[in-house]
């Protein structure tokens, strides 16, 4: 019964992942299946999808079409707006419908890049996994579909900075600028990034991991084309309210892995000598985590871990996580989109 929650929302889906993963990019999202799926990625996940909404579509397949396994409809439906969208590529991702009817997606790649002349990526997504999943398999067809070799040059590549993985705009942009002092050209794959920034993804001096979701694509860069990579470090903001922490007191970060580890990094740096630990109901790379850290599966293991811990001081987390408890001085709203999703961090 782990996965039953009682108290907590579900988590953001993979096909969410994927939409967010590369709606900045130069490419026509489509998003196949009925109104409930989309409306979780549209309604709660879709954080930034503003910038760049003429280009994510939903096919909203209806009852009789599902039934009779009507794809023909669909597909001329995404040619024609194909033709009046502006893109690179279009990627498609599946939600439970078409893992149920069983749509071909091979055959779709294959028709899709025919009339359109555009390179066509299907991600068989069911709705069954959490975010980072989706991030992680799109990440890596992107990796299988333009990277080739290339001359290197004096350019880096930032990989995983999405909304879902705790990237605001203003981090971007700062991570950027400090990259540009080094490196002639900064690409991020949440940038209206294109073919032409894709193809020459091999051509980099160093990929930038800026999620646990970046992690398998930038490993498979670094094997097949030598492109070494990092963990970005980019000076967050001080987190508002903990002017009031005590500098020996314990501190809960809970959040995607890259985030909370910089945060962890900077309280030490700024004399912070109490126990610090770092929690993530989403992946975590065991090789960047300490002792005290954990992978949480649901809101039990949540509150098994804080019992086990016997409690911080501080807890820093989705307002969300404050009705458990746990800590015995300041609890610190930190938004986690995945978790609570836009409405509740829009207040």
């Amino acid at each position: 019964m782990k996965n039953l929650f009682k108290r907590l929302p579900t988590f953001s889906a993979d096909y969410s992942g994927v939409c967010n993963a590369i709606q900045h990019m130069r490419c026509l999202i489509i998003l196949h299946g009925q109104g409930g799926c989309i409306g979780g990625v549209s309604t709660c996940d879709d954080f930034e999808k503003e910038k760049n909404e003429e280009r994510i579509l939903f096919t909203k397949i209806s009852e009789i079409d599902t039934v009779t396994g009507n794809d023909r409809k669909i597909l001329n439906q995404i040619v024609l707006d194909s033709q009046e969208i502006e893109h690179d590529f279009i990627v498609i991702a599946g939600s439970p419908i078409p893992m149920l009817i069983g749509t071909d997606w091979k055959a779709w790649v294959r028709e899709l890049e025919e009339a359109t002349g555009k390179p066509v990526i299907a991600m068989n997504t069911k709705g069954f996994l959490t975010y980072e999943e989706g991030e992680k398999a799109v990440f890596l067809e992107l990796e299988k579909k333009f990277s080739k070799p290339a001359k290197k040059e004096n350019r880096v590549n930032i990989i995983g900075d999405t909304c879902l993985s705790g990237w605001t705009e203003d981090r971007r942009t700062n991570l950027k600028s400090n990259l540009q002092r080094q490196y002639d050209k900064v690409i991020s794959w949440n940038d209206n990034a294109g073919i032409d920034e894709l193809q020459k993804m091999c051509s980099a001096s160093i990929n930038i991991v800026a999620s646990v979701s970046a992690l398998p694509t930038v490993r498979k860069l670094e094997e097949d084309y030598g492109v070494p990579y990092m963990i970005a470090e980019e000076e967050l903001k001080e987190i508002k309210g903990m002017e009031v922490f005590n500098k020996t007191g314990s501190i809960l970060l809970v959040g995607e892995q890259v985030i909370m580890n910089q945060y962890r990094k900077q309280f030490r740096k700024n004399g912070y000598t109490g126990r610090i630990s770092v929690c993530n109901f989403f992946e975590m790379n065991p090789e960047w985590m300490e002792e005290g850290d954990c992978r949480l599966e649901g809101e039990d293991d949540y509150i098994k871990y804080l019992k086990e811990q016997e409690g911080y001081e501080y807890i820093v987390g989705d307002s969300l996580l404050e009705q458990f408890g746990g800590y015995q001085k300041e609890f610190i709203n930190v938004p986690q989109i995945a978790l609570s999703g836009r409405l509740l961090n829009d207040r």
